[in-house]
């Protein structure tokens, strides 16, 4: 059934190719930086010089995508080998079912939701960066549950570099991934494993820093991810906050509002990404200081409330939009389901289905904080889809179906 479930939705999302592709905006921009890349090795939009407004996006996928295209550059072809290299996680999420002790009809259930989230298939035929991401942070997830529950050392590891190439890839799971590596640590640490709870931590540090020291050595203007997280933090922190930001257009909000700001600086006459993204950082933190703490709590608030909001905040159209939300609400049920299970102790200590009721916890908790950080919404949250498929499909199986190997002798009913 999750064969056929999977290759159904995979025809689907051929089928639904835009034929105008390549297009404008944020895929076309990362298909613009990738096709330089396969073509003249360089990080820009075109030529054979570094540019700051490539630079705009964050790294991984780029260069992933450019190495698909060197192969070939069509992009039907170019689609297929995503969709292809997609089997490679399914079968490892088999894999862990298996070791799990999931069979029968709950595992032929999780494979099915795992082969048709919604979230993942609607980003699956563009060239955003959102289903790379949700392929790391699903390997990040995985290979922590087997640092914790097998007391895997080589786990640990590949806990530290899942989760720093998944910050490289989209920067809003990075709190995601830092909380594993630090509990991976802990853990580590507390078996015995000194040198490799400081390999794993290091090795973390390391891809984390790699792109910002990057930028530092190319471009000589500060220490930064991405040229973008400027904009960002002014499209987060603004007097239209309040009444125009949602789950679905968060990020359409004008970056310029703060800008008034500091009306001694002359904006207009700056063109360069790092200087404006500096610009639109330093006029945030002066709308901040200027601003009530009333104002800022509602801003805070309506962005939370839109960020862990499972429904669209505007008019969706089409089953996969449908389909999300009816997953969206049980990733939200697996959460309230986790939490609650934990506060009973319904769970032996340090089991299976422990440590995904506090997975489901960790992702809440990440995606509030970026809420109210910066923002998130409905296509930032969504590479946490295949992760929650599968912990909160085991936080069920613990509490219904009663899978022996996640239970693990719960202690209360």
């Amino acid at each position: 059934m999750a064969i056929a479930l999977y290759a159904l939705s995979r025809i689907y999302v051929i089928q639904s190719v835009d034929s105008t592709f390549p297009a404008t905006g944020d895929a076309g921009h990362y298909y613009q930086i990738a096709s330089n890349l396969a073509q003249q090795g360089v990080y820009a939009e075109s030529g054979m010089e570094p540019t700051a407004s490539a630079a705009w996006r964050a790294p991984l996928w780029p260069f992933v995508l450019s190495a698909w295209l060197e192969l070939n550059p069509t992009y039907t072809m170019v689609l297929v080998m995503k969709l292809l290299f997609e089997l490679i996680p399914l079968v490892f999420l088999y894999m862990f079912l298996r070791m799990a002790a999931f069979e029968g009809i709950a595992l032929g259930v999780v494979l099915s939701l795992f082969a048709i989230e919604p979230q993942y298939l609607k980003y699956a035929s563009t060239f955003l960066s959102e289903n790379l991401t949700a392929w790391l942070l699903a390997a990040t997830t995985a290979s922590f549950m087997l640092t914790v529950v097998s007391n895997s050392r080589i786990a640990t590891w590949c806990t530290a570099v899942f989760a720093g190439l998944s910050a490289l890839s989209h920067p809003v799971v990075f709190l995601y991934g830092f909380m594993l590596v630090v509990i991976a640590f802990v853990h580590r640490h507390r078996k015995g494993g000194h040198w490799l709870a400081y390999v794993s931590f290091a090795t973390w540090i390391l891809i984390i820093s790699a792109w910002p020291v990057r930028n530092a050595l190319v471009f000589g203007n500060g220490v930064w991810m991405t040229t973008s997280q400027g904009a960002v933090f002014s499209k987060s922190w603004n007097e239209a906050v309040v009444t125009s930001h949602t789950n679905t257009q968060g990020d359409l909000l004008d970056e310029g509002l703060n800008l008034k700001y500091l009306p001694e600086l002359k904006s207009d006459a700056l063109t360069d990404p790092i200087q404006m993204s500096a610009l639109y950082g330093q006029a945030t933190m002066e709308f901040i200081k200027q601003t009530d703490a009333q104002t800022l709590l509602k801003i805070a608030f309506v962005k939370l409330y839109s960020g862990l909001n499972p429904v669209p905040q505007s008019n969706k159209p089409g089953m996969l939009e449908l389909l999300g939300t009816a997953f969206r609400c049980f990733y939200l049920l697996g959460f309230l389901m986790a939490a609650w299970s934990l506060l009973k102790g319904s769970y032996e200590k340090l089991s299976l289905a422990w440590w995904a009721s506090w997975l489901i916890i960790c992702s809440y908790v990440s995606m509030a904080i970026m809420s109210v950080v910066m923002y998130t919404g409905l296509r930032f949250n969504s590479p946490f889809g295949l992760s929650l498929v599968v912990l909160s499909s085991m936080v069920f199986c613990g509490r219904i179906i009663r899978v022996p190997g996640v239970t693990l002798n719960p202690s209360n009913g």
